[in-house]
């Protein structure tokens, strides 16, 4: 019931044990009716990872075997068609990548597999009838808004959404959830979209900037690299040295950096490596990177850190 026909479910564990594992696969494929294992072997060829099991031993906490007797969902199965199944999931051992091991399997539901019928829609609810979203909720942009940004940047980038006083760089799949009718009860409740309601909205994309008395605010420094090559008003191009400079607490003018036209929050685009850097232009050029950022940016380009930096 959760794939309509020809649909993928993703089984990922962090766990190496087949109980939790494999077992867990072989009772899906038990209880499910037109579903069929893909090889993760051949999906994800590049993983260091090795086919998954048909036998294993039950094992206590001790890791000795068990004498106990087991049920049946946490034994290999017995079941031919099930067990051959099994090798086409895949564990990958800890020292294989130098980090945790995991097991992945891949479920797929035949086209012809039969579908469940739709739960009957009891409420329909309208747009008046449903509780707002909190203040707090992402939006879209309003007009009022969309135009401010235009003018300080110069274009309007797609999938910005208003989150109080923070602009948010997401994804056209956002709008879609947004505005998608959706269903509580079991489907029996459907709720109009444009809203989120009844999801709760833990976080929204990348945080771009912030409005300040109907201004926007610099590019905060996770968003430079995605939005600079997109607005002309807000980012310039320069030579690396420049950017190493500023890497390095060297002074600045704006005339130096070639934005003395410029005021506020900006963007510097090494126009070879295309690296960005987020600015405040003022009486002088002023990196906005927190500390670790600023370590990263110069281990990246190749640059030594000073024993300012590493106080």
């Amino acid at each position: 019931a959760l794939v309509k026909p020809g649909g993928r479910v993703v089984y990922a564990t962090c766990s190496l044990d087949p109980v939790e594992d494999e077992a867990v696969v072989a009772e899906v494929l038990r209880n499910s009716e037109g579903v069929d294992m893909k090889s993760v072997m051949e999906l994800l060829p590049g993983v260091p990872g090795e086919a998954g099991r048909a036998d294993w031993p039950s094992l206590d906490d001790g890791g000795g075997v068990a004498v106990v007797e087991m049920p049946e969902s946490m034994q290999p199965p017995s079941e031919q068609g099930i067990a051959s199944q099994l090798p086409r999931s895949m564990r990958v051992w800890n020292d294989k990548i130098g980090g945790g091991g995991f097991f992945l399997a891949v479920l797929e539901k035949s086209e012809d597999a039969p579908e469940r019928p739709a739960r009957e829609v009891e409420v329909k609810m309208t747009a008046e009838e449903v509780k707002p979203d909190s203040d707090h909720s992402p939006r879209p942009i309003p007009d009022e808004v969309a135009s401010v940004v235009e003018s300080a940047w110069g274009a309007l980038p797609d999938n910005l959404w208003l989150r109080g006083k923070r602009l948010l760089l997401s994804t056209p799949e956002v709008h879609d959830v947004w505005g998608s009718e959706r269903s509580r009860r079991g489907g029996r409740t459907r709720i109009p979209g444009g809203r989120w309601r009844p999801l709760k909205v833990i976080h929204l994309g990348l945080s771009a900037a912030r409005l300040r008395g109907g201004d926007v605010e610099r590019i905060v420094a996770g968003a430079a690299h995605e939005l600079a090559p997109r607005l002309p008003n807000a980012s310039s191009e320069v030579d690396g040295a420049l950017i190493d400079a500023l890497l390095a607490d060297e002074e600045m003018s704006p005339d130096e950096a070639g934005v003395n036209a410029v005021r506020g929050g900006h963007i510097l685009i090494d126009r070879a490596t295309r690296d960005c850097v987020p600015v405040w232009v003022g009486v002088r050029v002023s990196l906005m990177l927190g500390k670790a950022e600023r370590r990263i940016l110069s281990l990246k380009r190749g640059l030594s850190i000073t024993e300012k930096e590493e106080e």
